[in-house]
């Protein structure tokens, strides 16, 4: 399954999970492909660098369609958070005014090609509620870094300012196997984890929990903490822990620019290129389907693949996917790790509304690279989830304990010390790559939780 992301190569399969150390179950109709990195720093050694904003569009859309529950959250509640975020990753981008994509805490944004400053043109003419905008992230590191690892990983973020605390241990080779409740039953004591040399267990005790472990281990690992409190998973009493797994449905094409020079191409690699934020359906529904997509692309830029003396040119759309209950992750006893810690089976499909959202998106790409004159080589459309990395869900936060698993701080509604900062607090996906959010809800969780401690010690 592995295999199956597009970035694998030679230099980097390492990390990458060995599928067979790691299973996991699917039904025969429905294959998820479910990308894995377990090392220090995780999935953020293979990260695009890609730092997109959610807007109320995104947070606030079920309010206005009906569908799902709304965050418990709006941009102006998450907009320190977010400029925290963007401040420290030092985020490259412009302030373009787009209200759908909203602008940040930016460093100078980083220059588009001539092929991508004439396609701006083009389609800002022809279509004006189109905006074409220089992407947003972290492609390299900052002058006077010498860094072995990638500017935007763990690594060289976030891990690089706690260890410069003092007051940081990094614990490897640990495999976290459940939660452990302690007396009262409504708090944790600590984390049970596996020795992957030994197989021993250990109890790593703590006062205050944070799981950032991705949606679907997450999941995982409140399910393999059921207990006669919580005979259904950890912090389960709403049942939705599992439930409501989203990913990025992708549609692409590419191929090649007549007439365009390939002298002093620049890569294509993490947040280069460029961005259309989402232009549908906002403040009106104007599309046989509810909420929208956002287009990344390439023009006159080096891509894999493209043929010997050619210009290329790339453009995807991710789709929102909506939240169903019945997209989940289910326990699976049966199905063990290479350390005995039990797996999940993970059972997701795209339904009516992401296909006609996908068909629609796809037509917009063609129909901006014909009146662009780009010739089509390639058509790319993603017919599973989890291909894309961007899976989100299945411990959503709301306002309700019953129909959800973390409050607005993302503190476990029945587990008053379990916090969950990944992104299976989501309760819906938006269109732009989640993990800018995901950071900016960490921020303010982190907020939180240093607050309360201090009351603790005040005490």
């Amino acid at each position: 399954m592995q295999s199956r992301h597009g970035a694998v190569n030679a230099a980097n399969r390492h990390l990458f999970v060995d599928d067979a150390a790691h299973p996991y179950a699917c039904p025969e109709d429905r294959r998820f492909t479910w990308i894995r990195g377990r090392q220090v720093g995780g999935r953020s050694l293979m990260w695009g660098g890609v730092a997109l904003r959610m807007s109320d569009h995104e947070l606030l859309a079920a309010r206005d369609d009906g569908w799902g529950e709304p965050w418990p959250v709006s941009h102006a509640e998450l907009a320190p958070y977010y400029a925290r975020a963007e401040a420290f990753m030092r985020v490259a981008g412009a302030r373009d005014g787009v209200p759908q994509q909203p602008d940040g805490a930016f460093e100078p944004p980083f220059p588009l090609t001539g092929g991508e400053l004439a396609l701006r043109g083009l389609i800002e003419r022809r279509w004006p509620e189109r905006r074409l905008i220089a992407a947003r992230g972290i492609p390299e590191a900052p002058a006077g870094w010498d860094l072995p690892f990638p500017a935007y990983s763990s690594q060289a973020t976030t891990l690089r300012a706690a260890h410069a605390t003092g007051r940081l241990t990094v614990r490897t080779g640990a495999i976290a196997a459940r939660v452990e409740l302690d007396p009262t039953g409504d708090a944790a004591s600590g984390v049970v984890i596996v020795d992957a040399q030994s197989g021993r267990e250990e109890l790593v005790p703590a006062r205050v929990l944070v799981l950032a472990a991705s949606s679907i281990e997450t999941a995982r690992l409140l399910f393999n903490s059921a207990c006669p409190a919580f005979p259904d998973g950890l912090g389960n009493r709403s049942g939705a822990l599992g439930r409501y797994l989203m990913d990025h449905p992708l549609v692409g094409i590419r191929g090649h620019v007549p007439g365009l020079s390939r002298d002093s191409m620049p890569p294509f690699v993490g947040p280069q290129g460029f961005v259309i934020p989402r232009f549908r359906n906002l403040g009106r529904r104007d599309a046989g389907y509810l909420r929208g997509f956002s287009i990344t692309g390439a023009v006159q830029r080096s891509v894999r693949g493209a043929a010997p003396g050619e210009c290329p040119f790339v453009l995807a759309a991710l789709c929102e996917m909506l939240p169903h209950p019945s997209n989940r992750v289910i326990p699976r006893p049966d199905v063990k790790d290479a350390w005995g810690v039990p797996g999940v089976e993970i059972d997701c499909r795209y339904g009516d509304n992401e296909r006609a959202m996908m068909d629609d998106a796809l037509a917009v790409l063609r129909e901006m690279a014909a009146a662009a004159g780009y010739e089509v080589r390639e058509q790319v459309m993603r017919a599973e989830p989890g291909a894309i990395i961007h899976e989100v869900g299945t411990a959503r936060m709301g306002t309700d304990p019953a129909t959800s698993v973390v409050d607005p701080d993302l503190r476990c509604w029945d587990i008053r010390n379990l916090f969950i900062v990944d992104g299976s607090c989501f309760p819906s996906s938006g269109c732009q790559n989640p993990s800018l959010t995901m950071m900016a809800l960490a921020a303010r969780a982190g907020d939180h939780i240093a607050k309360e401690v201090q009351s603790w010690r005040a005490a």
